[in-house]
Protein backbone atom coordinates (compact mmCIF):
# COMPACT_ATOMS: atom_id res chain seq x y z
CA UNK A 1 0.00 0.00 0.00
CA UNK A 2 1.26 3.46 -0.73
CA UNK A 3 1.40 7.47 0.83
CA UNK A 4 0.06 10.14 -0.75
CA UNK A 5 0.41 13.82 -0.01
CA UNK A 6 -2.60 15.93 -0.20
CA UNK A 7 -2.78 19.56 -0.17
CA UNK A 8 -6.70 21.39 0.46
CA UNK A 9 -7.42 24.43 -0.38
CA UNK A 10 -10.74 26.63 -0.03
CA UNK A 11 -12.36 30.31 0.58
CA UNK A 12 -14.97 32.23 -0.54
CA UNK A 13 -13.58 32.86 -3.98
CA UNK A 14 -11.25 29.94 -4.93
CA UNK A 15 -12.13 28.01 -7.98
CA UNK A 16 -11.49 25.06 -9.87
CA UNK A 17 -9.61 27.38 -12.48
CA UNK A 18 -7.98 29.20 -10.01
CA UNK A 19 -6.34 25.97 -8.63
CA UNK A 20 -6.01 24.26 -12.53
CA UNK A 21 -3.79 27.25 -13.24
CA UNK A 22 -2.17 27.55 -9.94
CA UNK A 23 -0.78 23.66 -10.19
CA UNK A 24 0.39 24.23 -14.08
CA UNK A 25 2.43 27.16 -13.47
CA UNK A 26 4.18 25.23 -10.45
CA UNK A 27 4.32 21.92 -11.85
CA UNK A 28 5.02 22.65 -15.45
CA UNK A 29 2.43 20.71 -17.27
CA UNK A 30 -0.86 20.35 -18.24
CA UNK A 31 -3.97 19.10 -16.17
CA UNK A 32 -6.17 16.74 -18.62
CA UNK A 33 -9.63 15.28 -17.48
CA UNK A 34 -8.89 12.02 -15.76
CA UNK A 35 -11.83 9.09 -16.23
CA UNK A 36 -13.12 9.18 -12.49
CA UNK A 37 -14.25 13.26 -13.17
CA UNK A 38 -10.38 14.27 -11.56
CA UNK A 39 -8.20 16.14 -13.66
CA UNK A 40 -4.69 14.45 -13.66
CA UNK A 41 -1.37 16.26 -14.46
CA UNK A 42 1.52 13.74 -14.52
CA UNK A 43 5.37 14.86 -14.42
CA UNK A 44 8.47 13.57 -13.91
CA UNK A 45 8.29 11.32 -17.02
CA UNK A 46 5.61 9.07 -15.89
CA UNK A 47 7.03 9.00 -12.07
CA UNK A 48 4.26 10.95 -10.16
CA UNK A 49 0.79 11.88 -10.70
CA UNK A 50 -1.45 14.74 -9.25
CA UNK A 51 -4.65 14.66 -9.17
CA UNK A 52 -6.91 18.11 -8.87
CA UNK A 53 -10.77 17.93 -8.18
CA UNK A 54 -13.26 18.60 -5.40
CA UNK A 55 -13.39 15.52 -2.92
CA UNK A 56 -16.34 14.05 -0.70
CA UNK A 57 -14.44 14.25 2.76
CA UNK A 58 -17.27 15.61 5.45
CA UNK A 59 -16.56 16.69 8.70
CA UNK A 60 -17.14 13.84 12.05
CA UNK A 61 -17.80 16.34 15.06
CA UNK A 62 -16.81 13.32 16.84
CA UNK A 63 -13.36 13.45 15.38
CA UNK A 64 -11.31 15.06 17.89
CA UNK A 65 -8.15 15.29 15.49
CA UNK A 66 -6.30 18.42 14.69
CA UNK A 67 -6.96 18.37 11.17
CA UNK A 68 -8.54 21.64 9.72
CA UNK A 69 -12.36 21.37 8.16
CA UNK A 70 -12.78 19.51 5.22
CA UNK A 71 -15.49 21.08 4.55
CA UNK A 72 -14.02 23.96 4.60
CA UNK A 73 -11.23 23.26 1.79
CA UNK A 74 -12.98 21.53 -0.56
CA UNK A 75 -10.67 20.88 -3.10
CA UNK A 76 -7.40 18.78 -3.11
CA UNK A 77 -4.46 17.94 -4.81
CA UNK A 78 -3.50 14.84 -4.18
CA UNK A 79 -0.12 13.85 -4.99
CA UNK A 80 1.54 10.56 -5.58
CA UNK A 81 5.26 8.97 -6.75
CA UNK A 82 4.63 5.79 -8.19
CA UNK A 83 8.41 5.11 -7.67
CA UNK A 84 7.13 5.24 -4.04
CA UNK A 85 9.69 8.12 -3.70
CA UNK A 86 8.16 9.85 -0.81
CA UNK A 87 10.72 12.37 0.19
CA UNK A 88 10.14 13.44 -3.60
CA UNK A 89 6.55 13.31 -3.10
CA UNK A 90 6.05 15.20 -0.28
CA UNK A 91 8.45 17.98 -1.85
CA UNK A 92 5.81 18.39 -4.74
CA UNK A 93 2.64 18.38 -2.39
CA UNK A 94 5.07 21.23 -0.46
CA UNK A 95 5.67 23.05 -3.68
CA UNK A 96 1.51 22.97 -4.50
CA UNK A 97 1.03 24.52 -0.76
CA UNK A 98 3.40 27.19 -0.82
CA UNK A 99 1.79 28.38 -3.70
CA UNK A 100 -1.29 28.58 -2.61
CA UNK A 101 0.34 30.52 0.37
CA UNK A 102 2.00 32.48 -2.08
CA UNK A 103 -1.21 33.64 -2.97
CA UNK A 104 -1.92 35.14 0.12
CA UNK A 105 -6.02 34.73 -0.37
CA UNK A 106 -7.11 31.38 0.39
CA UNK A 107 -7.22 28.86 2.99
CA UNK A 108 -5.09 25.63 2.89
CA UNK A 109 -3.22 22.47 4.47
CA UNK A 110 -1.11 20.29 4.01
CA UNK A 111 -1.70 16.40 4.89
CA UNK A 112 1.12 13.37 4.60
CA UNK A 113 -1.34 10.42 3.77
CA UNK A 114 -4.55 11.85 5.89
CA UNK A 115 -2.69 10.79 9.06
CA UNK A 116 -0.15 14.13 9.53
CA UNK A 117 -0.98 17.61 9.37
CA UNK A 118 2.10 18.70 7.79
CA UNK A 119 1.46 22.61 7.80
CA UNK A 120 -1.55 24.91 7.74
CA UNK A 121 -2.49 28.32 6.47
CA UNK A 122 -5.14 30.88 6.55
CA UNK A 123 -4.33 34.44 5.59
CA UNK A 124 -5.47 35.87 8.83
CA UNK A 125 -3.50 33.75 10.88
CA UNK A 126 -0.74 32.84 9.05
CA UNK A 127 1.55 30.04 8.20
CA UNK A 128 1.55 27.24 10.98
CA UNK A 129 4.39 24.68 9.54
CA UNK A 130 4.31 21.75 11.72
CA UNK A 131 7.44 19.87 9.81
Amino acid sequence: MSRHAFVFVGGADVTLDDLVALGERVLEGSFVPDGDGTLLLVMRGGAVAVNLSRHIFTDDPEDDDDFPSYEAHPYWFEVRDLDKNYGRQMEIARDIFHAVVDEGRWRAFLSDDLQTLEAVYTPADGLIDYA
